[in-house]
């Protein structure tokens, strides 16, 4: 008998899975300047694009949708990033990534003074978030994107 598996450990549509990068998201808060739950989260981000939009015959759509929103290339650009562990023509939204500001570059106060793990950005994710963002806050607005598009 063969059987059509969707989903695996019981996430099977897009809100499921929103709920899950939800948890990635309270687990990373938890550990900001962890970057292996950094880079879970981002991940799971860039997934939420294919369970929104599933199957080879989305695919012009997911890059299309991906295109026009600077916030999907950035978290795009991350999980490649991390996954491929090399600079690809088509990333070209993110500059760096690491911890940054640590103790003579940032500030003794606010979390600063170890650094903070962030984001440099270029073309038109700094045009639109600035030259900078903190993973975490990066993080939020990948949620916030997604809860109003899952």
């Amino acid at each position: 008998m063969q059987r059509t598996v969707v989903g695996a450990f019981d996430l099977q549509t897009s809100q499921g899975w929103l709920q899950r990068l939800e948890r990635e998201l309270q687990h990373f808060r938890a550990t900001p300047n962890d970057r292996d739950a950094a880079i879970n989260f981002f991940v799971a981000a860039e997934s939420m694009l294919d369970w929104k939009n599933p199957g080879d015959q989305s695919a012009s759509l997911r890059k299309t949708i991906r295109d026009s929103e600077p916030l999907l290339r950035v978290v795009w650009d991350l999980a490649s990033l991390s996954k491929h562990l090399q600079v690809r023509p088509q990333h070209d939204s993110v500059d760096a990534s690491g911890v940054f500001g640590e103790l003579f570059g940032g500030s003794f106060f606010g979390g600063q003074f170890f650094g903070t793990l962030s984001v440099k950005l270029k073309g038109p994710a700094a045009a639109q978030f600035g030259p900078s963002l903190s993973a975490i806050e990066l993080a939020e607005r990948a949620v916030a994107y997604w809860r109003v598009h899952a």
